[in-house]
């Protein structure tokens, strides 16, 4: 993470100026964390003065009672409420990353956002509800748009998705799905809950090293990147997309993606990436997982109730599932097969979503090999196609051969039919 503080000033290009810099903002945050690290218990007790050996107690107005905005005590209770709000969201933080779940970072992070929103007292923790509840929901209208975010999406899609696809915006309009719907999400934390951290971080050192700017092209290149997903949906499956961002194989794309629509002079369009989009299908993978965990063979009766809808694994799953999974009880009657499939090793949401990631990796590679390969395909049969050899036709049956191979990884071909 030292590559962004860069980016942003905040610490010095050179190592020897950075190691006085890094000592300094420690003593400025030592200073600012005594400040505000207050014990009304210990004011209690210097207030307690001794007069001819006996202890006379000056209380005053400061009590634990007092609702007066220069008693330590209300302050005090003041703290500790905005501690607490600050550990509700700092718990939330990553839940799926244990880096974030560890007791002495989670402490080291409300700290941090303790003594940032004491230091800075106009600047509420908590979010005001006019900007939380900006009905995302009404068709926006001039007087709606009031908030510099609300106006700045706006743009985006008038100036940029518009300009560059006027079909998906049309698309967009016609479903009456604003851009503040789904971009007050993507900007708020900088697409903070619309990729996976290693590629967050990627977007993060772009946009610091680029500019915020960016940011305004990097939302047109999400959106265009998954207009394929976005046209061929109705309002609800548009929604799901856009507010569970589908993942994409390679981050890098959508940012040269970016760079290419802001300067499409400078920067040539993105090849060699892999367009594979898979929708984020999130915790609905593997739904017979949480019912096998829930609920007990006993509690089932003799014949499996078949649910109304499966997902499309379920039924992958179906149809590649053993015979031996089915068992016929000694009367001759087929037992129930829930009370069996337990005993199937099905993958946690850890490994599944490695398996998802590994499965993303694979299709990338594929995709890069019949690229690469069909290119350099072409420059032969350029050079050939100016050279007598001898045995010119086993060259052209190597080619043709090396070619079948390429529109395997394509999938315009079969590997069935390659030996026909």
């Amino acid at each position: 993470m030292e590559t962004p503080i860069i980016f942003l000033e905040c610490l010095p290009e050179t190592s020897e100026e950075r190691i006085t810099k890094i000592a300094e903002l420690r003593s400025k945050y030592e200073v600012i964390r005594l400040k505000y690290t207050t014990d009304p218990r210990d004011a209690n007790n210097a207030n307690n003065t001794v007069a001819n050996g006996v202890a006379c107690e000056t209380h005053g107005t400061d009590n634990p009672l007092s609702q007066e905005t220069t008693s330590q005590w209300n302050q005090y209770f003041a703290d500790s409420e905005l501690r607490s709000r600050i550990t509700q969201d700092v718990i939330r933080t990553f839940p799926e990353m244990d880096f974030f779940q560890m007791t002495q970072m989670q402490t080291v992070m409300i700290d941090i956002l303790f003594h940032f929103a004491r230091e800075n007292p106009t600047v509420d923790y908590k979010q005001p509800t006019d900007t939380i509840n900006i009905e995302p929901f009404s068709a926006p209208t001039e007087t709606s748009l009031f908030s510099v975010l609300g106006v700045k999406l706006k743009m985006i899609n008038e100036q940029i998705v518009k300009r560059h696809d006027y079909e998906l915006y049309n698309h967009l309009i016609s479903m009456e799905i604003a851009p503040q719907i789904y971009g007050i999400r993507w900007m708020r934390l900088l697409f903070g809950r619309e990729f996976q951290m290693q590629d967050l971080l990627v977007v993060w050192d772009a946009v610091f090293a680029d500019g915020f700017a960016l940011c305004d092209y990097i939302f047109a290149s999400m959106l265009l990147v998954i207009r394929k997903l976005l046209l061929g949906s109705d309002y609800a499956q548009c929604l799901y997309h856009l507010m569970r961002y589908p993942s994409v194989p390679d981050i890098h794309y959508i940012i040269h993606f970016a760079l290419h629509i802001r300067d499409p002079l400078n920067y040539s369009e993105p090849v060699g990436y892999s367009s594979l989009v898979m929708p984020n299908i999130g915790i609905e993978c593997w739904p017979i997982q949480q019912s096998v965990k829930n609920c007990s063979p006993k509690s089932y009766g003799p014949t499996a109730v078949r649910p109304t809808t499966l997902a499309v694994e379920s039924v992958d799953a179906r149809r590649q599932r053993p015979e031996s999974v089915v068992r016929r009880a000694p009367n001759g009657k087929q037992e129930n097969e829930l009370t069996h499939i337990s005993s199937i090793d099905f993958p946690t949401d850890g490994e599944s979503d490695e398996l998802k990631r590994e499965n993303q990796d694979l299709r990338h590679q594929i995709d890069y090999c019949w690229r690469h390969m069909s290119s350099q395909l072409d420059a032969l049969q350029r050079v050939l196609a100016t050279e007598r050899l001898a045995h010119e036709d086993d060259v052209m049956v190597a080619l043709a051969e090396l070619k079948k191979c390429r529109d395997v990884l394509k999938g315009t071909l079969k590997f069935s039919q390659t030996n026909q």
